[in-house]
């Protein structure tokens, strides 16, 4: 599920968006949605990787959400933050946060629905 508060805003516009996204095992908007995103001379300018939320909500379904600001490109530093597996919050400055949330160029790995070469099926 994705909360759409961002939508498409104008080219060189100053806008920016933080966008929540609910993690399933599949992302399939995600080739579509970065490239996208990037085209447009936006950039991620930080992110919360994928956390476990739950509201107070009796019965409620806890899920895993990821936190994405995306604003025009700049050259200040982007911030990732992440959960420690000490609970601890890390805070990592990078030049560049790619789609994957992970400190490093924009880079997207597209889905391919026929083997390439002469690898067995796995």
């Amino acid at each position: 599920m994705v909360h759409e508060g961002c939508g498409l805003w104008p080219e060189n516009s100053v806008f920016q968006c933080v966008y929540e996204h609910e993690f399933h095992l599949s992302w399939p908007e995600g080739p579509i949605l970065w490239p996208l995103i990037f085209r447009l001379n936006y950039e991620i300018s930080f992110a919360h990787t994928s956390f476990k939320w739950a509201n107070l909500a009796a019965h409620n379904a806890g899920v895993a959400v990821a936190i994405i600001g995306i604003a025009p490109i700049s050259e200040r530093p982007k911030i990732l933050f992440s959960n420690g597996a000490d609970g601890k919050m890390i805070r990592q400055e990078s030049e560049y946060i790619n789609a994957y949330l992970a400190c490093g160029k924009n880079i997207i790995v597209n889905p391919i629905s026929k083997i390439q070469d002469n690898r067995g099926l796995m």
